[in-house]
């Protein structure tokens, strides 16, 4: 991630001695969000926030390096506007029974859609259980639901 214009230059010789073809894109700040869809349904979104930096490897899977928030601290409005996005982003891709929704939404509302987890971790900790659990889903009925569901889908 370029910080600073002097280090653009390497940044695009890096990215170009792995690949022919990169891909750069403008940086986006503000506070980053997650959306679990389970069955058609938006979950409450849960708000993901580094100690440091960003919502790197680092932040992400060692403990203590990032707070995440949920049902994460919206207005009933944008709560809302975040999980219809998430359910729109969900039914274009068709992506089934559960995914989860990644969001960065800049200090001035915009919001930016930055992936969609198809295959969402399912620890008891990740973040798909815990907007279940915020939502009244234990741990065991999240996973009853998404194996029910598979079982089903292959009969």
């Amino acid at each position: 991630m370029v910080e600073e214009e002097e280090q653009w230059k390497k940044a695009l010789e890096t990215a170009f001695s792995c690949e022919n073809t990169v891909l750069a894109e403008a940086k986006i700040t503000g506070r980053e969000f997650s959306v679990g869809i389970l069955g058609g349904t938006a979950l409450p979104a849960i708000e993901i926030k580094p100690i440091s930096g960003f919502y790197d490897y680092e932040n992400k899977y060692q403990p203590g390096k990032t707070e995440e928030i949920c049902p994460a601290s919206l207005s009933k409005e944008e709560a809302d506007h975040l999980a219809d996005l998430a359910v729109k982003v969900h039914k274009t891709l068709s992506l089934g029974y559960y995914s989860r929704v990644d969001f960065m939404m800049e200090q001035d509302g915009s919001i930016y859609c930055l992936e969609a987890n198809t295959l969402p971790g399912m620890t008891p900790y990740s973040l798909l259980p815990q907007e279940a659990k915020a939502a009244g889903i234990s741990y065991q009925e999240l996973c009853d639901l998404i194996v029910r569901h598979g079982k089903g889908a292959l009969e």
